[in-house]
């Protein structure tokens, strides 16, 4: 018999030593070196090698990795939201099972300080000589600030993209070189009459009437140097080429390293009313449009495809007649398909609710894998029995991707903010023991609020609105009361009210929620234009008035 090979200490150890797995002395030197964690683990899951940057990224010792396994409860392994992590979904678990490399794996530990700490794991198979599996090596990056970081951009971004896009006005923004349109909000493309798709990339001219497109250029070229101008009564042709009148302000900033044009649009015509309901109704088809465009699919209670429409076969690339009939999970990549099957013979087993809503990977037409956001529907027979289901869906891919790669500054929005013809407060709203609002303090205005109320941004911010505004809990307007079931509801609130504690002034509100016990004003003071409605409503009564106290017969009739 061959005798046992004997290390310095006694016999070998079972399992794969480090000599064995990678030959040569200079891969571990190699190993101390670099920035990113080395861990090796044997196949019973235990890990029998960590590098000086694992220490560092785990928060313990060599001594102390190498007595833990890949799932230890020490670790205390969650998402990065802080949600069980499925055992199966580890990075040592999966190249167990498929002998493959995997990339780019993201959970959460907790290192010996109690700290949370977010890591990216790519993780591969370690092969003897006769091709069989001995052990798994992993490399481990800390990636806890750039995650926390891009989490922070994200927020900004959503908390400025809700104030442009529930701004009264229009909001345009331009290149300021080429006057090319690169964005554009909800009240924009009702203005235009045109879909957003249609806006982007187009010259900024083409808004206006043909006439007008040379004054209009050099007034767009004065504001991309100029940097801000306020201009009135200009004309904005729709679509249909329905004209409509408008004021524009405009401010230039500098965005990711371009210099744009910001437009705030305000439709000023009295024909508002109108083109309000028609965009409505446009809005209506279009949504109707975007769901003949969807991905439907119908699966039976066994999940094999009865039903899918052209869009579906072209996004798999395969006929009607391949497509139906076949298991839906054959287009689930593998990773993700169990999780999807049973979570499909759940609802079928009424054991549990189908989603909504959810996003999942599909192998798509040429092998590539996609995103996809699905609107599911169960299906139930006479009975009341699942029987499968029926869902419509869009790729999301690029939109997913563009979120990611989504890196912009809260200045971006800011200009938006400082900007705005209508006036903003961010107020958080204070509630008494029982839950019920008392107050609201005032997070944040911008320069069109300190015009309406003649209230100083300096002097109010962090403040009760009570103590700025006296006799504020005693108007009729109950501003307070309002607010804050906006604030608790979530219920946006649009109206237009007198208000005594700000010296009896007519404003037209919008209020909405961006998150619980917060609200964002938008108003603007219409006094004048409540007399001037004052004015006629009496005029006519006069004059009604008149034609009953005169004792003959009066016709009244048209210059004609």
């Amino acid at each position: 018999m061959a005798e046992k090979r004997r290390g310095k200490n006694g016999p070998a150890a079972k399992g794969p030593q480090m000599k064995d797995l990678f030959r040569l002395d200079d891969f571990h030197l190699i190993f101390e070196t670099v920035p990113e964690g080395i861990v090796v683990l044997e196949l019973s899951g235990k890990i029998i090698y960590a590098n000086r940057a694992a220490e560092k990224i785990l928060g313990i010792k060599k001594s102390s990795i190498t007595k833990q396994t890949y799932d230890d409860p020490k670790w205390k392994i969650t998402d990065y939201d802080g949600a069980p992590f499925p055992a199966v979904k580890l990075p040592f678990s999966m190249v167990v099972k498929t002998k493959k490399p995997v990339r780019g794996v993201r959970h959460a530990i907790e290192t010996k300080k109690g700290k949370r700490t977010f890591l990216s794991i790519n993780a591969s198979p370690v092969f003897d000589e006769k091709g069989k599996l001995r052990a798994v090596a992993a490399s481990v990056s800390d990636v806890t600030e750039s995650t926390n970081n891009e989490r922070k951009i994200k927020e900004s971004e959503e908390k400025y993209r809700k104030l442009m896009q529930n701004a009264n006005d229009a909001v345009i923004v331009a290149d300021a070189e080429t006057a090319k349109i690169i964005d554009v909000n909800k009240k924009a493309v009702e203005l235009s009459g045109r879909g957003k798709k249609e806006l982007i990339g187009m010259n900024r001219s083409k808004l206006h009437p043909s006439e007008y497109k040379k004054k209009y250029k050099k007034m767009f070229d004065f504001h991309a140097k100029a940097g801000r101008r306020f201009v009135q009564n200009l004309f904005l042709e729709r679509k249909n080429g329905e004209r409509v009148s408008v004021d524009i302000s405009a401010a230039r900033m500098e965005l990711a390293g371009r210099n744009v044009v910001i437009g705030i649009f305000r439709d000023v015509s009295e024909k508002k009313m109108f083109e309000e309901e028609l965009m409505k109704e446009r809005n209506a088809a279009r949504e109707y449009l975007h769901i003949a465009g969807a991905i439907i699919v119908a699966l039976d209670k066994n999940g094999r495809i009865k039903l899918i429409n052209k869009k579906g076969c072209e996004f798999l690339g395969c006929s009607k007649n391949k497509a139906e009939g076949k298991s839906w999970f054959d287009f689930i990549p593998e990773s993700e398909r169990a999780n999807v099957k049973v979570m499909f013979e759940k609802a079928m087993a009424g054991k549990a609710a189908m989603a909504e809503y959810f996003e999942n990977s599909v192998i798509s037409a040429g092998n590539n894998v996609r995103t996809v956001a699905w609107h599911n529907r169960i299906v139930k027979d006479e009975a009341g029995k699942a029987c499968g289901t029926i869902s419509s869906g869009e790729d999301v891919t690029e939109k997913k991707a563009a979120l990611e790669k989504l890196k912009l500054s809260e200045e971006k929005f800011r200009k938006l903010f400082e900007n705005m013809t209508n006036a903003f407060a961010y107020n958080r709203i204070i509630k008494d023991k029982k839950g019920r609002p008392v107050d609201y303090v005032f997070v944040d205005v911008n320069p069109a609020f300190e015009r309406f109320t003649g209230l100083k941004r300096r002097d109010i911010i962090g403040k009760r609105a009570t103590k700025v505004i006296p006799g504020l809990e005693k108007d009729a307007a109950k501003w307070i009361e309002n607010f804050g079931r906006v604030a608790i509801t979530g219920r946006p609130w649009r109206t237009e009210r007198i208000s005594e504690a700000l010296g009896n002034r007519w404003y037209s509100v919008l209020a909405y929620s961006p998150q619980n016990d917060y609200v964002n004003v938008v108003f603007e003071e219409i006094t004048e234009k409540k007399k001037r409605e004052e004015e006629i409503k009496n005029s006519r009564t006069r004059f009604l008035t008149t034609l009953k106290s005169i004792g003959d017969g009066v016709i009244v009739t048209d210059e004609k």
